[in-house]
């Protein structure tokens, strides 16, 4: 027997005489894919209705499987808990808890997450929905997420200055050529060896990316660093991080400060 909740998503199942699964990352939200990584806080349980309680007597093993989603509810945002909930304990309700409140309301937009943070539950609210192509703007930045409001997946987007419409584009694409830096001063037998940036005119950021030998005699791999804003800014495969910036430094001084590139990929030694 199947009970399905109001979105197109399968949200509880029952089960009886077969085995639980706590995997909690096999779960979807329309198209997108959901991981919900570290666990996260489950604060005051309530509850999402799906449907009437069945008989006042189970087998042992008879449970319902709640699987994990989030939706907007007239202007608040829940998530629901992937846990499964003894038949005898079921009142036709999956536990969930409040992620925040919308000040517009929810949007009409069920977002494509890749993953949940607790920054990014805004995006299921009407006021900081994602951006899609086709929606108006000034400029590029009217196409990205809302500031403060982590994306939880990546829009390559940018505004079509003829159209005043947001448009798609394709990812940035990682640049492998090799730098000119020199990484002398950035491996040493007795400290150990850097990673991060330098600052390097011979690319087209301005900065290198490297990871210095791991021992004497190895190569130093780097390559031309693509500086960047937040991942939008970076390759499907990179992320948008702070590395350590090591420009006139050497590895047992410690970096002077940090850049924003997009890391990810393999340095290659040139």
């Amino acid at each position: 027997m199947w009970r399905w909740a109001s979105l197109v998503v399968v949200t509880a199942v029952l089960c009886v005489s077969c085995e639980e699964d706590d995997d909690a990352s096999d779960a979807s939200i329309d198209a997108g894919s959901v991981d919900v990584g570290e666990p996260i806080d489950t604060g005051l349980m309530v509850s999402i209705d799906t449907g009437p309680a069945g008989p006042d007597t189970f087998d042992p093993s008879c449970h319902w499987d709640c699987f994990f989603d989030v939706r907007c509810i007239d202007g608040v945002v829940w998530e629901q808990i992937h846990a499964p909930v003894p038949c005898a304990a079921w009142t036709g309700m999956c536990p969930r808890r409040e992620l925040g409140r919308c000040t517009q309301g929810c949007s009409d937009r069920v977002p494509t997450v890749t993953f949940l943070r607790e920054a990014n539950w805004p995006l299921w609210c009407e006021e900081t929905e994602a951006s899609r192509p086709g929606d108006p703007c000034a400029s590029d930045a009217d196409c990205q997420p809302p500031e403060g409001v982590e994306p939880g997946g990546r829009n390559y987007l940018a505004c079509d200055a003829g159209s005043s419409m947001c448009v798609s584009i394709d990812p940035p694409v990682a640049p492998t050529e090799g730098c000119m830096a020199s990484f002398d001063l950035l491996y040493s037998p007795a400290v150990g060896s850097a990673y991060g940036v330098v600052e390097d005119d011979s690319c087209a950021s301005g900065l290198c990316r490297f990871s210095a030998r791991g021992a004497a005699g190895d190569c130093d791999r780097h390559a031309c660093a693509l500086a960047c804003v937040d991942d939008w800014d970076c390759p499907r495969d990179y992320r948008c991080e702070d590395m350590p910036d090591w420009t006139g430094r050497a590895v047992g001084d410690g970096a002077r400060g940090s850049a924003r590139v997009c890391e990810g990929g393999e340095l290659v030694c040139h």
